[in-house]
């Protein structure tokens, strides 16, 4: 029996440093990985990887439009990623069309 094709993980974010070792890590975990710092880029890097889930690092610009226009898009996962002290913006994010945050020191 063959075994399924990994979680493939759509990755967007301006944070070099959080997208070295998130990328790392995942790979590490066994999962694919497609990174884009350009939101404008991220419908067409969606399209072309065939992702399973969003990570969006909320530093990126202009992340309410881009959450409102994937998940009418995508029947996929977002998560967003938050900087700790920022969990004010959990709400915002979720109303957006966020199905899920995590809070990154």
């Amino acid at each position: 029996m063959a075994l399924p094709p990994p979680i493939h993980i759509l990755y967007i974010g301006t944070e070099e440093p959080t997208a070295h070792l998130l990328l790392k890590t995942v790979d590490e975990l066994g999962y694919s990985v497609s990174q884009t710092t350009d939101i404008g880029q991220a419908g067409l890097t969606y399209q072309q990887a065939g992702c399973d889930v969003i990570l969006l690092d909320q530093i990126a610009a202009d992340e309410g439009h881009f959450l409102e226009t994937i998940s009418a898009l995508a029947a996929m996962p977002v998560i967003v990623i938050l900087p700790a002290g920022q969990e004010a913006r959990v709400p915002t994010a979720l109303d957006h069309g966020a199905d899920d945050y995590l809070i990154r020191d």
